[in-house]
């Protein structure tokens, strides 16, 4: 099961944001690379809301918060408060699933 863990301590690479031409919902891919050059690669499907400001300052993930439950997934790179949702969080994003890609 994804977790937390695997976005600490690691570094974004990649953000790829795609929508299907008259649907609501998209899809981000995330990749994460480690201090040893491995990389691994997220998709979140069903995205319905995402921010990334660019005042994400961190070069490394040292926080994360994941929230998974039975219809949606919520993945935050540079939350607020670890292991909760906040209105003032950075870098998140929102959807129905998350999966290794």
């Amino acid at each position: 099961m994804i977790g937390p863990q695997d976005f600490r301590d690691r570094y974004v690479s990649t953000v790829s944001i795609t929508y299907a031409a008259g649907s609501a919902f998209g899809a981000v891919l995330i990749a994460v690379r480690d201090a040893h050059g491995a990389t691994r690669q997220f998709q979140i499907d069903g995205v319905t809301d995402f921010s990334i400001d660019e005042d994400f300052q961190s070069l490394a993930i040292d926080r994360c918060t994941l929230v998974i439950d039975s219809t949606s997934v919520y993945l935050c790179l540079d939350p607020f408060h670890e292991g909760a949702r906040s209105e003032r969080d950075n870098y998140y994003f929102c959807g129905s699933s998350i999966r290794p890609a």
